[in-house]
Order: C-alpha cells, then structure tokens, then sequence
C-alpha cells in the first residue's frame, strides 16, 4: 500500500465545486484535471482542513 499526504498554505478550495474537465463545456478551461486524475487513480482519497491537505491511498498488487 502506497500512502501520500500532501500539505498546503494557500487557500484550499472545495473539492465538490471543481468542474469535471470532461464534460464538453469544460473540456477547454484550465483547471480541475488533476484532481479528476486523483479521484480516478487512487483508491482513497480525502481533502482535508478545507482543501488544504490531502491524502491519498493506492493498493499496489505483488506481481507473481
């Protein structure tokens, strides 16, 4: 298991008002791809202290 905690000074921002960059009226804007990439690849993730930390979690399968 692979577990990432990132930690930030700025603003935060609310994760639920980030636009999902694949909807046609977005594919354009700037903003908002990593955190669909994130919410996609990881098994778990949360966004704490109002979008100031987050922490991620991936299960990583031995190979035989």
């Amino acid at each position: 298991e692979i577990f990432i905690s990132i930690t930030d000074k700025g603003p935060g921002f609310e994760v639920t008002q980030v636009r999902n960059p694949t909807e046609c009226e977005n594919i354009e804007r700037n903003g908002g791809r990593g955190v669909f990439l994130v919410q996609h690849l990881m098994d778990d993730l949360q966004y704490l202290d109002s979008g100031t930390k987050v922490e991620m979690r991936k299960t990583v399968k031995k190979q035989s």
